[in-house]
């Protein structure tokens, strides 16, 4: 799905993809949050991985197309230091 979302991104311009899967992620999340049964619980999940998707590779795009090397370097650093502590990874 990676791959798919930076496709979309250089086929359809990196805003509106990453504003895409920021709207799925966030569609997902609320879904997920208020589900009364596991069948909205995975649908929601899955609207949230879709919109991860979409959004992870476009913002490493507009990061690298954007920013100078040095601050290019730092902002990765943090990107990946929030996926790292969003996803459970104890850094020690």
């Amino acid at each position: 799905m990676l791959l798919l979302g930076g496709r979309c991104s250089d086929r359809y311009g990196r805003r509106p993809v990453l504003l895409t899967g920021l709207g799925f992620f966030v569609t997902g999340l609320v879904l997920a949050g208020l589900a009364p049964t596991p069948w909205l619980l995975l649908t929601g999940r899955a609207l949230q991985g879709v919109g991860a998707a979409l959004a992870v590779p476009t913002s490493f795009a507009i990061i690298s197309a954007t920013r100078s090397a040095a601050e290019r370097n730092r902002m990765f650093a943090a990107v990946a230091g929030g996926l790292g502590a969003a996803g459970g990874i104890s850094m020690r």
